[in-house]
């Protein structure tokens, strides 16, 4: 993952809101009134149609991001991952504004989110290039699928709660495992704090060029997440009669044949996002995960406050 700062001045901000149910209306308020002080042009994309104004257009898809200079996302990690996925392989840099749970992807707070995004949009930001997974499905000769994952794909069984035996190879040294478990997740630095990290994987900072491979409840307790180097290539096959289904990035999958193989590799493409200077990788871990935190015991104080 590279850190460069911008320079670059934001005179068209792209919105999305694909969260559903949300009710960010006062922060597009807001975010109106502060575009128009700052000289900065709102583009809608067709998901802000709820909250659209009489005068204001919709633009679909490609005019959306051909045109902006950077993509606001209001939401939560979805609604960021949405975004990504919006942006492709474009190279136009994302920005979250937390109207979520957690947020961990999106920098700025529904509080004083708007200070923070002056200082980006007069070109003090820090773009980061993120990992993203680009995937395909074999069947036979053809490919029948293709998608790419900023967080993790996730191989699982075609029916629920259902454990499946998932062979994977590594393009360098070819047979890596058997994995029998409820299914296995592929993430990426961005991803390790996601799903793979809620079913017992580490956390990974995201400048490490790597994946990790994290099985989901695993029938043997020998099976562990590991860690393998970004530029290896992977070979997902599932053995199943009933066949597969693949989810990237938590979106509805997609359904595997049986002797389908699933290929991922690292995607020459990177996910852009324009974060402030002042992110720090250890202060999110605090601040959202809560990391480090020392217990407190009744009626005791932690030990840096005791007199």
């Amino acid at each position: 993952m590279k850190r460069v700062e911008t320079g670059a001045r934001i005179r068209r901000l792209g919105v999305v809101v694909f969260k559903r149910g949300a009710k960010p209306g006062a922060t597009i308020k807001s975010l109106r009134e502060w575009a128009e002080q700052h000289g900065v042009s709102l583009l809608w994309h067709s998901s802000a149609r709820p909250w659209l104004r009489r005068g204001e257009k919709l633009s679909d898809d490609r005019e959306f991001v051909r045109r902006s200079q950077l993509v606001l996302s209001l939401g939560g990690d979805g609604t960021l991952l949405s975004a990504a996925r919006l942006v492709g392989d474009s190279g136009t840099p994302l920005v979250g504004m937390n109207h979520g749970r957690l947020g961990f992807l999106a920098d700025l707070s529904d509080r004083d989110g708007l200070e923070v995004l002056s200082t980006i949009a007069a070109g003090h930001g820090i773009l980061e290039a993120r990992t993203v997974l680009s995937v395909s499905v074999v069947r036979g000769r053809r490919i029948v699928h293709r998608d790419r994952a900023l967080n993790e794909i996730f191989l699982r069984g075609s029916r629920d709660l259902a454990m499946i035996e998932i062979e994977v190879r590594t393009t360098s040294e070819g047979f890596l495992s058997d994995y029998w478990a409820d299914g296995l997740l592929v993430a990426t630095p961005t991803g390790s704090t996601a799903y793979s990290l809620a079913v017992g994987g580490p956390i990974v900072r995201h400048d490490v060029p790597c994946v990790v491979l994290t099985p989901v409840a695993p029938h043997s307790l020998n099976v562990r997440p590991l860690v393998l180097p970004d530029r290896e290539g992977l070979s997902l096959r599932p053995r199943a009669h009933d066949g597969a289904r693949l989810l990237v990035d938590g979106r509805h999958g997609f359904d595997l044949e049986p002797g389908d193989e699933v290929r991922v590799v690292r995607s020459s493409h990177p996910v852009h996002l324009l974060r402030p200077k002042e992110a720090v990788f250890s202060d999110a871990l605090r601040s959202k995960l809560g990391w480090s935190g020392a217990p407190r015991l009744p009626g005791r104080l932690p030990f840096h406050e005791a007199p």
